[in-house]
């Protein structure tokens, strides 16, 4: 993959070709400050998902008439757990567009690994544009639909590019490539899944969803029970946000679109394009003026799924 940074904003032209400059090497060298002491040896399951992850993202890009480069695996690093960062305890990896690169947590199932990576690929492979703040650190501006203020302090849209992301994961985890690579471990999984689907959570809902990809029964607890772990797809709310949101610029639209599908491909190529006006006219044309700015200032999962609800 060649570097593929769209432009740098703010700052003289001097700071902009310096900054470029900047993250040109970063993109090249991937010799960060402390990377050593935190990075591990990637293992041969690890250069296998990242090949399927490149494989599988480009067939699915590839359905929207989008062509992208695949991901060296020197951009890619392994973290070790007891280094991974608190603010993404959360989530087994993530892009930093700082650093020109991907991280990834050790440790974890293959599948999962996989399905991470897949994820962040789609961020890497996206529209980037990155920014000079005032007080000239560099940082991120655009990442797929994202826009980050130009003070740094606020990400923009973050709830529907990640949406969009997701939506493309589950997209490349539903190819043959996925599903032949992982059959045994997809096949374990809902024999599990089968075998205690009446299993609850500690609140009593059902322990297995619609949304859950990956199963594991634990070693047998003292009172003779076995614990069930489970991971689900990411950004349910997010997910369900944007598909109440096209389902109602569907019924409003019907004589521009043939289907719901054509209005999603219009978010995938502009996650892709980096044009947000298609968008914002869009939305702005469906439900009025100003709603585009409400679903850009949507601050948590919750907010951006009731804003899209109520519209």
């Amino acid at each position: 993959m060649n570097f593929s940074l769209e432009k740098v904003v703010g700052g003289t032209i001097e700071q902009k070709n310096a900054a470029k400059e900047i993250l040109k090497n970063a993109f090249e060298m991937q010799d960060f400050e402390g990377l050593s002491e935190v990075e591990v040896q990637k293992t041969p399951e690890i250069f296998e998902c990242i090949d399927l992850a490149n494989k599988v993202t480009s067939e699915v890009l590839e359905r929207y008439g989008i062509n992208k480069e695949h991901i060296g695996a020197d951009k890619i690093h392994i973290i070790k757990k007891d280094a991974w960062p608190d603010d993404s305890s959360d989530s087994g990896a993530f892009f930093r567009l700082s650093h020109q690169c991907i991280c990834v947590e050790e440790g974890q199932e293959k599948i999962k690994t996989a399905k991470y990576i897949i994820h962040e690929i789609f961020h890497f492979t996206s529209h980037l544009v990155a920014q000079i703040l005032p007080d000239n650190q560099i940082t991120d501006y655009r990442t797929g639909l994202t826009v980050n203020t130009r003070d740094g302090q606020q990400l923009q849209f973050n709830h529907l590019n990640e949406a969009v992301a997701e939506e493309l994961t589950c997209e490349a985890m539903r190819t043959q490539l996925f599903k032949e690579t992982f059959a045994e471990e997809i096949k374990e999984i809902e024999n599990i899944m089968t075998q205690h689907s009446g299993a609850e959570d500690f609140e009593g809902n059902p322990l297995f969803t619609e949304h859950t990809y990956y199963a594991e029964v634990g070693d047998e607890r003292q009172d003779g029970t076995f614990p069930i772990f489970t991971s689900e797809i990411s950004y349910q709310k997010e997910r369900q946000g944007l598909e109440i949101l096209i389902d109602k610029l569907y019924e409003v639209n019907k004589d521009m679109f043939e289907n719901q599908k054509e209005i999603y491909e219009v978010f995938v190529k502009s996650s892709y394009s980096g044009d947000l006006f298609k968008i914002g006219r869009l939305i702005e044309k469906t439900f009025g003026k100003g709603t585009f700015r409400k679903l850009a200032s949507s601050k948590t999962s919750e907010e951006f799924l009731a804003t899209i609800e109520n519209l």
